[in-house]
């Protein structure tokens, strides 16, 4: 069951700013062991306006809390930090939720059944909003591995590698509601495509404006200007194509 406790809008935690719509998910733990998902909560509403830090959900063996709205921005990867524009095409507070688990190094039982319980999460949030687990999950560590090691803290109490976790995950969403795109041409529609214009835009990509959703001679020259620009294939081949046919290198190259 989650709970809807949310810490005050307009505060420095929760300004009440709504995100740009969640294109992928930051798992996080507390940094704090023994504290539980009602008590950090309940810090954070206590210090709301002490400072500009904050998640969206905190996880334990008992509660799952959502103290920032899903739909609202949340204070949880430092904006300074551009692994995420590199790899997604977004900053985390704009369109990532984060996840906060809460861990027991000294009742390793207990930290199972919070991580059982976080790994449900995300599951339910990737079907929620179409995401693959196995490419749009990051861990703290690796959008700011200078500062930041969470989620592997709790983790490391029940020997989980990071791998496992996204792997945990992707067995609750198999079959279920997930959509990788591989591959798509000109005349497709629909939201795989509007997911392809919006990383070419937020990537500085669009030559002319797109039509939502409609993969056009619009989108197709800004496609060719991405795939020239990232050398994904042969020039010669990438003129005759015309930017009307995205394969696999470009979906890598997209980060999708």
């Amino acid at each position: 069951m989650i709970t809807k406790d949310y810490i005050t809008s307009g505060t420095k935690r929760r300004s009440g700013i709504k995100n740009l719509g969640v294109k992928f998910l930051v798992a996080h733990d507390t940094g704090n062991p023994n504290s539980t998902a009602r008590q950090n909560v309940n810090y954070y509403k206590n210090s709301a306006n002490e400072a500009s830090a904050s998640a969206h959900t905190f996880i334990d063996d008992i509660d799952t809390i959502e103290c920032v709205p899903l739909n609202e921005k949340a204070w949880h990867v430092w904006y300074s930090v551009t692994t995420d524009n590199t790899k997604y095409g977004y900053d985390a507070n704009d369109c990532a939720i984060g996840i906060e688990l809460c861990y027991f190094p000294q009742d390793k039982a207990r930290t199972q059944k919070a991580y059982d319980n976080y790994v449900n999460y995300l599951a339910d949030l990737c079907k929620t909003y179409n995401l693959n687990p196995l490419t749009h999950i990051s861990g703290h560590f690796q959008l700011d591995p200078a500062r930041k090691t969470d989620p592997m803290n709790a983790f490391k109490v029940i020997g989980k590698t990071y791998d496992v976790f996204l792997s945990d995950v992707a067995k609750l969403t198999a079959g279920q509601n997930i959509t990788p795109i591989t591959t798509a041409k000109l005349g497709d529609t629909g939201q795989n495509i509007d997911r392809i214009q919006e990383i070419l835009t937020k990537k500085n990509y669009v030559l002319s404006t797109f039509t939502k959703g409609l993969y056009d001679a619009n989108m197709a020259s800004s496609v060719l200007y991405f795939q020239l620009d990232n050398e994904v294939a042969d020039i010669k081949e990438l003129s005759k194509l015309r930017g009307e046919l995205i394969g696999n290198k470009t979906i890598k190259q997209l980060n999708i």
